[in-house]
C-alpha cells in the first residue's frame, strides 16, 4: 500500500476513535461540485424546477457543509452562445454531490441559391470580412460569435450581384439565413476599372472571375486578374494568371515587366532578370530598367562584397563604421529574402465537406520564423555598434528603427495565422503595414549611407555602390508595388 494512502487511513482511524471516545456524532463535511463543458456557465438552482433562481455563480463551482446528507435540489446552467442546459433535479443523497452539464452550442446555417457563394460576416457593416467558407455552411463556434451575437452577413458569388447585408440580433436559438442571388446582366468593364481605382481589388476579382466563367478569358482579362492579385500581394496567384496572359500575348511589355516584379517579390532573381531583359528587347527605349538589370546580374553572378570590404569593417575610423553598416544591410536583405520565401510557402489548409472546399487554417512556413530570429540578431548587432556623433550616428538610428519595426511587423504577420483562419487578414495587414514603414526608414538610411560611400569611392570601389543601388531600387519597388 502506498505510504500516502497508509497515512490517510491512520489519520481517519484516529479521528474516528476520538469521536467515539467523546460520544460525538460522526458527521463530516460534504461537498457539492457543479461543472460544465465548456466552463464559465451561469448557475441557477432551487428546491424545485419552478423555483430556480440565479445566477448564483459560475462553473466550476463548489460548496460544502457539515452533515451527512444533501437536501433535494434542482440545477440548471446557461451560457451565451449555447442552448440552456436541461434541468437536473437531485434527490436527497448522502455524501458528496456532483452535477455535470454538457452544453450544446447554438447552430448557424448559411445557405444560398445558387450554392457555392463566399460568406462574409462581421460585428458591423464596416467590419464585414471574407470567412473563407462557402454556402451551404454550418457554424457552431460560439467563441467567434456568428452563431449568437448581433451579427451582419453577406454572400458573394462570381457572376452574381452581391447579396444584401443581412442583420441578425443577438439570439438564444439556432439561426438560419438564406440568400437568393441575382445574376449579373452583363459584363461592364468600367465597373471593374472603377473598383480598381478605389482599391477594392477583392471585389474587382469577383467581377473578373464572373466574366471569366461566363465569357472565357483573353490576355487582357488574365493580366487584370494578375494585377489585382499583385496589389493584394498574393504573388503565386499573380504569377499564375500572368503566365496565362503571356501565353495569349507573349510580346506584352507590361506583362513581362510585372512578371519581373513578381519574381523579385518571390526571391526568384534569375526569373526577374530574364523578364527585364525581355522588356528591354521588346521595348529598347525602356532604359529605366537598366539599373535593375545591372544589379540583378550582380546577384545572379554572385558579385557580392569583396574581401576588401570585410577588411575595411575591421577599422575603427568612419570608413570602418560605414563598412560595418553596409555588411549589416546585407544581413537585413538576406533576412528579407528569407521572409519573402516564407510568405510564398505559407498556404491555407482546407477540407472537402459535402463537395465544397472549406478553408480551416494555415500552414505557416518555418522560414518566416527563421527570418524573425535573423532580424532579432541584427537588432542586437546594430544596438551594440558604438558610433560617435555625426552622419553615421543618424544612419544607425534609422537602421535601428527599421529593424525594430520589421520585428514587430513580422511578429504580427506570423501571429495572424494562429487566430481564427477567417479573421487572419486584418492582423496580417497590420503586420505588413509595419513592414512597409520599416522599409521607409531603411531607404532613408540607405540614401545617407550611399552618400558616405560616395565620399570615399576610391576606398570602397564600384561594387559597394552597386550593391547599395540594388538595395535602394529593391525596397523602393517594394513600397511602390
Amino acid at each position: 500500500m502506498p505510504i500516502r494512502t497508509s497515512l490517510r487511513l491512520v489519520v481517519f482511524l484516529l479521528t474516528l476513535a476520538s469521536f467515539c471516545e467523546a460520544g460525538v456524532n460522526t458527521t463530516s463535511r460534504i461537498e457539492e461540485i457543479i461543472i460544465s463543458d465548456p466552463p464559465w456557465a451561469d448557475i441557477y438552482w432551487g428546491k424545485s424546477r419552478q423555483e430556480l433562481v440565479g445566477p448564483v455563480g459560475k462553473t466550476p463551482h463548489s460548496r460544502s457543509m457539515t452533515g451527512v446528507k444533501w437536501e433535494p435540489f434542482c440545477y440548471q446552467v446557461k451560457k451565451a452562445g449555447y442552448h440552456d442546459s436541461q434541468i437536473i433535479c437531485k434527490a436527497g443523497e448522502k455524501g458528496d454531490r456532483y452535477v455535470h452539464f454538457n452544453l450544446k452550442p447554438l447552430k448557424l446555417t448559411v445557405t444560398s441559391n445558387p450554392e457555392g457563394a463566399g460568406i462574409y460576416w462581421g460585428s458591423s457593416r464596416d467590419a464585414l470580412k471574407s470567412t473563407g467558407f462557402k454556402t451551404p455552411h454550418t457554424d457552431t463556434d460560439s467563441d467567434r460569435g456568428a452563431n449568437w451575437k448581433s451579427w451582419y452577413f453577406q454572400v458573394k458569388r462570381a457572376g452574381y450581384k452581391d447579396s444584401e447585408v443581412a442583420f441578425r440580433p443577438r439570439s438564444d436559438h439556432d439561426r438560419r439565413i438564406h440568400f437568393v442571388l441575382t445574376p449579373l446582366d452583363r459584363f461592364k468593364p468600367q465597373i471593374a476599372e472603377a473598383l480598381i481605382k478605389q482599391g477594392d481589388y477583392e471585389k474587382a476579382l469577383t467581377y473578373y472571375h464572373g466574366r471569366l466563367k461566363s465569357h472565357g478569358g483573353d490576355a487582357r482579362l488574365f493580366f487584370l486578374l494578375s494585377y489585382c492579385y499583385f496589389k493584394l500581394e498574393d504573388w503565386p496567384q499573380a504569377e499564375l494568371w500572368l503566365k496565362k496572359a503571356l501565353k495569349k500575348d507573349p510580346r506584352s511589355v507590361p506583362s513581362h515587366y510585372n512578371m519581373a516584379l513578381i519574381h523579385i517579390n518571390l526571391g526568384e532573381y534569375k526569373g526577374a532578370l530574364s523578364s527585364f531583359k525581355k522588356v528591354l528587347a521588346l521595348s529598347p527605349g525602356a532604359e529605366r530598367i537598366t539599373p535593375w538589370i545591372r544589379v540583378l546580374e550582380g546577384i545572379v553572378k554572385g558579385r557580392y562584397f569583396p574581401e576588401r570590404l570585410r577588411e575595411l569593417a575591421g577599422h575603427e575610423d568612419q570608413t570602418g563604421l560605414a563598412a560595418r553598416l553596409i555588411l549589416w544591410v546585407q544581413g537585413y536583405n538576406r533576412a528579407s529574402d528569407l521572409w519573402i520565401e516564407g510568405t510564398a510557402e505559407t498556404k491555407a489548409t482546407s477540407r472537402e465537406i459535402l463537395g465544397k472546399t472549406i478553408y480551416l487554417t494555415y500552414h505557416v512556413s518555418p522560414k518566416i520564423f527563421e527570418s524573425l530570429e535573423y532580424f532579432r540578431k541584427l537588432k542586437a548587432q546594430i544596438q551594440g555598434l558604438t558610433i560617435s556623433k555625426g552622419e553615421i550616428e543618424s544612419i544607425k538610428s534609422l537602421f535601428q528603427t527599421a529593424v525594430h519595426l520589421r520585428i514587430a511587423g513580422t511578429e504580427l504577420y506570423a501571429g495572424a495565422f494562429y487566430i481564427k483562419a477567417s479573421q487572419y487578414k486584418g492582423e496580417a495587414e497590420k503586420g505588413l503595414g509595419k513592414i512597409r514603414t520599416a522599409n521607409r526608414y531603411l531607404i532613408d538610411g540607405l540614401r545617407r549611407l550611399r552618400g558616405e560611400v560616395v565620399k570615399e569611392a576610391d576606398t570602397f570601389g564600384d561594387v559597394a555602390l552597386t550593391r547599395l543601388d540594388l538595395y535602394l531600387t529593391y525596397y523602393q519597388a517594394w513600397l511602390a508595388g
